[in-house]
């Protein structure tokens, strides 16, 4: 069972606008509860866990750093406090990015009768998240082979080593996509069939109607 890539884009879309208006304490672990809750539903428990343990060590630092004075401490705090909001978007998120097709999250998205040009866009985008961070391993190691120096103490000269190398790749993986896409027809005017069947199942409606009430509960309850 996966969770409706429809379901994870309202999950992304609620929780910032959620964050917007605090107040409520249980706020956060609804939505953490809720994300938590997909990830198990999908199979995914080894990256729940690894999830888990990046919350528990933020967590933890949060608190040893409030027994500590300092004038950056409270940047910090308030930076790993908005961390901690936005984990339940990196974990729906990562539904959409690592187990959601083009195929299927196109699908998904024609049901919302969206402009075709902005469905291709946002396709696109998420499916460069996971080519972004394999071109990423293969620079590392490009640069290990060729014995170039980077290092944290330098970010920005090692920022630059990494920089211009994928934004070469980004622009021969372009011209790749949209060959792929012309290939494939993106351009007809015609309505796409798929594979997939991208219609909202019984237990999809009775996730989203629990994340809408939920977060309207949690709106109105303070």
């Amino acid at each position: 069972m996966r969770v409706h890539p429809l379901i994870v884009l309202l999950f992304n879309l609620l929780l910032p606008v959620a964050i917007m208006f605090p107040g409520n304490p249980y706020q956060h672990g609804f939505f953490l509860t809720f994300a938590a809750a997909a990830l198990l539903w999908s199979g995914k428990i080894k990256r729940l866990a690894k999830f888990g343990l990046f919350y528990g060590a933020m967590l933890l630092l949060s608190v040893a750093l409030r027994h500590y004075s300092g004038v950056a401490i409270p940047f910090f705090i308030m930076f790993i406090t908005l961390t901690l909001q936005f984990v339940p978007c990196a974990m729906m998120a990562s539904i959409l990015i690592w187990d959601t097709n083009a195929s299927e999250l196109i699908a998904a998205l024609a049901l919302l009768r969206l402009p075709k040009a902005f469905i291709i866009a946002l396709t696109v985008v998420l499916r460069y998240i996971p080519t972004f961070r394999r071109e990423f391993v293969f620079i590392k190691e490009a640069m290990r082979l060729r014995r170039v120096p980077y290092s944290l103490r330098h970010p920005l000269r090692s920022f630059e080593f990494f920089l211009v190398p994928q934004l070469f790749r980004c622009a021969l993986l372009a011209n790749e996509i949209t060959a792929t896409g012309l290939t494939k027809g993106i351009t007809s005017p015609d309505r796409r069939s798929a594979y997939s069947d991208g219609r909202l199942r019984l237990a999809d409606c009775g996730l989203c109607a629990i994340l809408l009430l939920g977060t309207g509960g949690m709106l109105l309850w303070r």
